[in-house]
């Protein structure tokens, strides 16, 4: 047994030597073998994307890359030119960030390079300069072939020219500062902005109506109709100069022979570009391209440069409509469409007044150019209008400073100086500011500074002359100054409070200021400010010398009520006292001008005394039906909501019937005095609807009938 186990009969014996050696070829054999084992999995690892996230300065970028469009594409397909994914060289190059990473000498701002092979290689975007052109942002328009398939402007460029990643959280995203650079860099001054194939090769004008402050507009009967080019109303889009400055090329470069060659354009695109797929905004200072808002209150900066050689602050106010006295901020309209100076100033003058310098001058044919034929000649008729309302004005200014020399040292001679020294001044706004600028301003500085130098007569009871009759001092310069000029038709006919108003009659043949009943604060901003009471004081004060004037034109409400056709009743069903007309118990309306008469009295002049008891007994008994019909209209409206009865059913049918007749109960305004019977006969009818509509309602929410039990057997 012991025999056997030492070897075999007839064997030599192992020696300890040959047993050590054959220990050590295993061991040495061994271990390549696991070290290749570990580095073959090392390498798999390093070419997935959580390996890069390994380093904490990739965080950002591993999580724009998880978040975009390319979230499926490995890192290395990108970052590693086509055929040389698993070089030995870039995986090296990979092990070789590990150890910068663990030896603290990595940057903490990562750079990489991506060919354009990486990205247009097959099963990627290898078709895309085959699709001609595409649209981005919905409206700008690009192709990619004329790009990338030849030098712009002497330069080549690379898909990481307008792909790249410029601001953290974002990944291989359109730069659009690229495209601002190259197509607007350089091409704007004060006059001109003539972008790199013109405005329309990256976006056609929109084809839908632009809402600017309170105006519509539609482009295409400007640019396509008129040819007015984009810069006339669009000249503040474009703010930097996308300069490039020699102390950016420091942050790469240390040595000073590296700036030798800063003035070869060429040479350095190509070089950094071209070569090193540099993004240009790591050069270049970021041009930006966008529409900028107009605020009332935040003017933007025009240029006014662009047409005077010297400042002009006043006729920059008047075009911002800002700088009066008393006068809200209103400005242009032009201003507000972004119209700039350089639109209207387009009659060059070679050599202003002898100086050698040059100006740009308004010219009444931009106004043609734009608005067409209907506005030639209406700039010549401000200006006329503008003179002539100064001359007029010019003696009341002058009077009331005359009277306020004399009241020197009188108790409210301060304010009245005040108050003197803000109509100047408005005065003098408008005659140096050129109120063709903004000429509903300018109607609006004239018109407060005639009423401010009245608010100073009256403080020292001074006589001035009356205020002279000029539609930019009165306020009705919108119905002479332009919509005559351009075909704008006052209404024959506006209604106001149910009321309907013969707006002709009033402003035409009357003469009535528009500023007397409106309120102007904007172009095409007017608002009613006049109260009943302001109806009253001409209407009523006219019943005293025309007592025929009919009542209809305003109260023809209450007439129809008291002939019982508020309905349109084909039968009319007229009161008692129909037939009589409304001074007969108004009589006190017309000599005092009340806005709520107290008719009572007027009682006694036909009647015995006793009827004043009566008046108000009816006025009780229709309040009273009324009120109850009111309440029981609630009841069942709210029912209808409550049980889901939609607006279309028979119930809520009834109800607007209902409410029909008693509205027109309540618009009367007299609690049934003007028609007594008509008016308990529309309760009456009310009530009876109402009563049909809560039929209706409880048969439509009525439980079904219970179903007969089931036979047995």
């Amino acid at each position: 047994m012991e025999e056997g186990r030492k070897g075999a009969p007839g064997s030599p014996p192992p020696s300890r030597r040959s047993r050590w050696l054959t220990l050590r070829y295993a061991v040495l054999l061994g271990i390549p073998l696991v070290l290749l084992s570990g580095f073959g999995g090392l390498y798999q690892y390093s070419a997935s994307p959580s390996f890069c996230r390994s380093c904490h300065i990739m965080e950002p970028y591993y999580q724009a890359w998880a978040t975009s469009k390319h979230n499926f594409v490995a890192c290395v397909d990108c970052h590693y030119p086509p055929g040389n994914r698993d070089a030995l060289r870039v995986k090296f190059q990979a092990l070789s960030q590990v150890a910068k990473f663990v030896t603290r000498t990595y940057s903490s701002k990562p750079f990489a390079e991506i060919e354009d092979g990486s990205c247009l290689r097959a099963n990627c975007h290898a078709t895309r300069l085959l699709e001609g052109d595409l649209t981005y942002k919905n409206f700008i328009r690009f192709n990619h072939r004329e790009h990338l398939s030849k030098r712009r402007a002497g330069k080549q460029l690379r898909c990481t020219s307008c792909h790249s990643q410029i601001v953290v959280g974002t990944h291989m995203v359109v730069t659009e500062t690229t495209c601002f650079l190259c197509h607007l860099k350089g091409k704007k001054d004060a006059r001109r902005f003539e972008a790199l194939s013109g405005c329309e090769k990256c976006h056609l004008p929109p084809d839908r109506p632009i809402q600017v402050g309170n105006v519509t507009y539609n482009h295409k009967d400007y640019v396509a109709a008129r040819s007015v080019p984009c810069q006339s109303c669009h000249l503040d889009t474009l703010k930097g100069e996308g300069k490039a400055s020699p102390d950016r090329c420091l942050d790469c470069h240390n040595k000073p022979e590296h700036l030798e060659r800063f003035k070869d354009t060429a040479w350095l695109h190509d070089q950094h570009v071209a070569g090193k797929n540099v993004a240009c905004i790591r050069c270049h200072e970021a041009v930006e391209h966008k529409i900028q808002r107009v605020a009332t209150h935040t003017p933007r900066q025009t240029n006014c440069e662009a047409c005077h050689v010297a400042e002009h602050n006043l006729q920059q106010l008047m075009f911002l409509g800002k700088g009066g006295v008393g006068v809200p901020e209103s400005p242009s309209p032009m201003y507000l469409a972004r119209v700039d100076c350089v639109a209207c100033h387009i009659w060059e003058e070679p050599d202003h007044a002898g100086k050698g310098s040059t100006l740009f001058q308004a010219a009444a044919e931009a106004c043609v150019k734009c608005h067409g034929e209907s506005f030639r000649g209406m700039v010549p008729a401000w200006k006329s209008a503008v003179r002539e309302a100064l001359d007029v004005f010019q003696p009341k200014l002058e009077a009331a400073g005359a009277a306020l020399g004399k009241a020197q040292g009188r108790p409210g001679y301060a304010r009245a100086r005040q108050l003197y020294e803000g109509a100047a001044q408005n005065a003098r706004f408008v005659r140096r500011g050129n109120p063709v600028h903004n000429i509903y301003y300018a109607a609006q500085l004239l018109e407060a500074a005639n009423e401010t130098l009245d608010n100073m007569a009256g403080l020292l009871s001074a006589q001035l002359p009356k205020a002279p009759d000029n539609p930019l001092i009165s306020g009705n310069f919108c119905g002479t100054l332009c919509h005559p000029l351009v075909g704008v038709k006052m209404p024959e006919y506006v209604t106001w409070r149910d009321i309907r108003i013969p707006h002709n009659r009033h402003a035409e043949a009357l003469k009535i200021d528009c500023s007397s009943c409106h309120r102007f604060s904007q172009h095409k901003q007017v608002s009613v400010k006049m109260q009943r009471e302001d109806c009253l004081g001409c209407h009523h004060q006219a019943l005293k010398m025309l007592p025929s004037i009919p009542c209809e034109g305003c109260h023809a409400k209450q007439v129809a009520f008291r002939k019982g056709q508020s309905l349109g009743e084909s039968k009319p069903a007229p009161g008692s006292m129909a037939s009589l007309p409304c001074q007969a118990c108004h009589a006190k309306v017309v000599k005092e001008g009340h806005r709520e008469p107290d008719v009572r009295g007027t009682c006694r002049m036909c009647h015995q005394p006793v009827y004043e008891r009566i008046l108000d007994a009816w006025k009780s008994e229709v309040s009273l039906m009324g009120g109850e019909a009111g309440k029981e209209t609630r009841r069942i409206a709210e029912a209808i909501l409550r049980t889901g009865q939609g607006a279309q059913g028979p119930a809520a049918a009834k109800l607007a019937e209902a409410r029909k007749l008693l509205d027109a109960v309540a618009l009367d305004q007299s609690s049934g005095f003007h028609n007594r019977p008509y008016a308990l006969k529309l309760i009456d009818q009310a009530k009876k609807l109402l009563g049909e509509a809560d039929g209706a309602l409880k048969l439509g929410t009525a439980p079904p009938a219970p179903r007969p039990a089931p036979r047995r057997g």
